[in-house]
């Protein structure tokens, strides 16, 4: 004999199972995979930063009349070295893919490159610092888009831009310099009274200082976002021209 029970009344009935939906499958299936690759994702980085390395290596190349420097990952620093060599030093960061830093010659002009891999496992692509030592009245024709540039102590012509850097010279006594910067401040300090000096800053100060030797000059300083000081003698006529300009810092011009 059977007996069968009834739920005391006002007690829900149980509820239906839930069938999965034809596309659960599918999102199932598309969150494991994103799983996954973030966890290979990590691993590629951990292993890529205990991997970093750096490497050290110095070439002397024949003199130029002109060194004209493209450097793509990283900074620059340029001095003055001994007549008839060019002295590179290349310091070099990387993981799995290195930088790579090339010579080449146009006459006479040394042509000094370094590219970083446009991708690597991990997502550093390395990066590379060059130092350079000139021969006495060299040119320079430089431009960094990944760092800065750094002068000391040169006497040869100057053309120098920074993309996303500052642009700095210690002690020039060249004649002729143009500096610029998108992303940084450009400040030139002067050993000896140059003749045309052409500083300008998108994203920063700028300051031209120049030996105090009572020498005057055709100063054209303007800041579109601050203050602008000079501090020199000036002389709308003067042979010798400064020009300094920012976009969105102060511009200063004085005597150091």
């Amino acid at each position: 004999m059977s007996t069968t029970l009834d739920a005391p009344p006002g007690t829900p009935s149980a509820l239906p199972t839930r069938q999965p939906g034809p596309g659960s499958g599918l999102l199932l299936a598309v969150g494991l995979v994103l799983a996954a690759l973030c966890i290979l994702s990590g691993t590629t980085t951990l292993v890529s930063l205990l991997w970093l390395r750096s490497q050290t290596s110095h070439l002397d190349l024949a003199s130029a009349s002109t060194v004209h420097v493209r450097q793509s990952c990283g900074g620059m620093t340029v001095t003055e070295g001994t007549a008839g060599t060019v002295g590179l030093t290349s310091k070099l960061w990387m993981t799995f893919n290195k930088p790579k830093v090339k010579t080449s010659r146009t006459g006479s002009t040394l042509n000094i490159s370094v590219h970083c891999p446009a991708f690597t496992p991990g997502g550093f692509s390395g990066s590379a610092a060059l130092r350079i030592a000139v021969p006495p009245g060299t040119a320079l024709d430089l431009d960094s888009s990944d760092g800065g540039i750094r002068l000391v102590g040169v006497s040869g012509r100057v053309t120098a831009h920074s993309s996303a850097g500052s642009v700095r010279a210690e002690d020039l006594t060249s004649a002729t310099v143009t500096a610029s910067s998108s992303a940084g401040g450009v400040h030139l300090t002067f050993a000896g009274a140059p003749t045309t000096v052409d500083a300008s800053s998108s994203a920063g100060s700028v300051s031209v200082a120049v030996p105090d030797d009572g020498t005057a000059y055709a100063v054209d300083a303007h800041s579109s976002a601050s203050g602008t000081h000079v501090d020199l003698a000036t002389n709308p006529k003067s042979t010798r021209h400064i020009k300094a300009h920012s976009s969105a810092g102060s511009v200063r011009v004085l005597w150091r």
